[in-house]
């Protein structure tokens, strides 16, 4: 799905980083891990944020991701 763990960074990211808005690779991922391990991601009131713009947290935070439904 273009999504690959980074063991030395323990984080996921894409292949092509050039390719996704940052809103729609969060989704990417959603999706990737729900695919290939059956769980669902959520942001909670405990995620970090690393060096994230306030703009693109928002948007990311807006969202109602539901990978099981569609």
């Amino acid at each position: 799905m273009g999504i690959r763990w980074n063991t030395q960074l323990r984080a996921l990211h894409a292949y092509e980083p050039a390719r996704w808005v940052s809103r729609d690779l969060y989704k990417q991922i959603i999706a990737a891990v729900y695919g290939e391990y059956g769980v669902q991601l959520k942001v909670t009131p405990g995620t970090l944020w690393s060096r994230i713009p306030a703009d693109v947290r928002k948007s990311i935070e807006a969202l109602d991701l539901n990978p099981t439904a569609g």
